[in-house]
């Protein structure tokens, strides 16, 4: 019996094919050309090969579907900004019930609780917030109703509250009124105190 050696898979299809007598090494070793059981196993891997393929290419395919779709859904949500950031157009939002604001009514303060109704300076005074206070000698000062005061300063003018400084233990501020009446405005209050 001669021994065959094709060079390529091709030649080895025709070998068999033709049906010639000998034997084929190829990758498994020697193998019989005349043994059907040979021919079935080798068409049985063609089979199995041809599957694989078809297997890959299904999964390619079913991947570059997936990619697509993805490429196609990104591009259709950043287009919407492009136009906008390209032509300064916005699209229309559509709204099936009217946008509901609501409006709070603007607060009034009683006009006899504010300082510029205040009809006496002991009215005046007591109706005032001390938001800070400053003690010592000639620097003495005072915010009151979120205006800066100096000793010295008139607070009132209306009235002629005139603010002339603390008392020596600095617990109350002291002002003046046109009638040369001083006035106490206790710097904390009870609340505050504790």
């Amino acid at each position: 019996m001669a021994i065959i050696q094709p060079q390529s898979p091709k030649a080895q299809r025709e070998l068999l094919q033709r049906g010639s007598q000998g034997m084929l090494y190829g990758e498994r070793g020697a193998i019989s050309r005349a043994a059907p059981v040979v021919q079935e196993a080798l068409r049985l891997e063609i089979q199995a090969q041809k599957k694989r393929m078809m297997l890959r290419g299904f999964y390619l395919f079913a991947t570059a579907l997936v990619v697509f779709s993805i490429t196609i859904f990104f591009l259709s949500k950043t287009s919407d900004v492009g136009k906008q950031v390209i032509t300064g157009a916005k699209a229309p939002v559509k709204t099936d019930q009217p946008t509901l604001m609501f409006v709070e009514a603007p607060k009034t303060e009683d006009p006899r609780k504010t300082l510029d109704y205040a009809s006496t300076p002991q009215e005046f005074v007591n109706r005032a917030t001390v938001n800070g206070v400053r003690l010592g000698g000639r620097g003495t000062r005072a915010i009151i109703n979120g205006a800066l005061y100096h000793v010295g300063d008139v607070v009132a003018p209306e009235m002629g509250l005139v603010f002339v400084g603390h008392d020596p233990d600095g617990e109350y501020l002291l002002f003046r009124d046109a009638s040369s009446r001083t006035i106490f405005l206790r710097v904390y209050k009870e609340s505050e105190a504790s």
